[in-house]
């Protein structure tokens, strides 16, 4: 911890440039022309850099309007993807992480949804609803100004409220008082209660969670039962991985210990076959599965997936709300 916290430090300096390019964008914005109003969309962002949960928000909409039988699309930059084109996967369509991403790659895995990948969300919003898609969830698109979503839903969690990068603040704070409800991820400190009763969002802010649902073999894609001998060693390239790690231990998983990487972090197979000389299965998330597929024969059989699901605090009137702010809207 104390080297991350000295790390932080050094990178002080670099915070009021990253800054006035914050402030700049937010100064043309209004003189770029008007906003392009997406009608029925949901925008999921956040003014906090990864690990705030939009990706698993995201999914639970996708899963709560197809129940309600419309069609669900989701929009993506696509963040760490090496096709730079843009991409729309229908249902039943095969992609893969190289062309859409590791985020937009678990979605449509776990819904079944359609995926637009690009920078100019508009554009690909036309283009789905003119084929018959009625709710379109924008993921992480909060800083691209130039479309306004019916609703926007902004998730947070305890993390430094610091300029980007000494902190994981990449956005002004004000901007919270933008969202039609908070999401908060984890415990909702006083510091965080302050932060949103600064912006008068109390009345809309609705905490979550995470469980676990199931552990998946990644060779052959079944659930699989806890081990009765061996513990697990954890395994994540996701923006605070000790976040999963805990959830597993707060779940009762036997770890035998954990391993870091970078967010987006793309895995070698000398990387994974290290990790399995330890002898224990491994363990990951479902991001992290879309970064993994390449992997064959036996190593392939050692990786398994941890899918977890949201548990969201009053979830029957976080719907009624966010169903009447759509529908009274269109």
């Amino acid at each position: 911890m104390g080297g991350f916290v000295g790390v932080r430090l050094l990178l002080f300096p670099l915070v009021p440039v990253f800054w006035i390019g914050v402030t700049v964008r937010g100064m043309l914005h209004p003189l770029l022309g008007e906003e392009i109003f997406l009608p029925g969309a949901i925008n999921v962002g956040s003014v906090l850099i990864g690990g705030t949960g939009k990706t698993a928000i995201v999914k639970m909409l996708a899963h709560h309007f197809l129940s309600r039988g419309e069609k669900v699309a989701v929009l993506s930059l696509g963040y760490g993807r090496r096709s730079r084109r843009e991409k729309v996967v229908l249902p039943g369509e095969k992609t893969s992480c190289d062309e859409v991403g590791d985020e937009p790659l678990e979605i449509s895995s776990s819904s079944g949804v359609a995926l637009g990948v690009g920078k100019r969300r508009e554009r690909l919003y036309e283009f789905l609803v003119h084929r018959g898609y009625n709710r379109i969830i924008l993921d992480d698109a909060f800083q691209y100004m130039k479309v306004r979503a019916s609703v926007n839903i902004i998730t947070l969690t305890d993390a430094p409220f610091l300029p980007f990068p000494a902190g994981e603040l990449r956005d002004r704070v004000s901007r919270i008082r933008e969202a039609d409800f908070v999401l908060v991820k984890g415990k909702r400190t006083e510091r965080l209660s302050r932060i949103i009763r600064r912006f008068n969002k109390q009345d809309r802010t609705f905490d979550f969670w995470y469980t676990l649902s199931g552990i998946y073999s990644l060779a052959t894609g079944t659930e699989v039962s806890l081990p009765t001998e061996n513990e697990f060693l954890a395994f994540s390239g996701v923006a605070h991985p000790d976040d999963f790690f805990d959830m597993l231990r707060s779940e009762g998983i036997p770890l035998s210990g954990s391993r870091a990487f970078p967010d987006h972090h793309r895995f070698s197979e000398k990387e994974v076959s290290s990790l399995a000389e330890t002898g224990c299965p491994l363990l990951t998330t479902e991001k992290d599965r879309s970064r993994l597929e390449f992997l064959t024969g036996n190593l392939r059989e050692k990786v398994y997936i941890a899918k977890v699901k949201v548990v969201l605090g009053e979830t029957d009137r976080f719907f009624r709300l966010l169903e009447e702010k759509l529908y009274g809207i269109q």
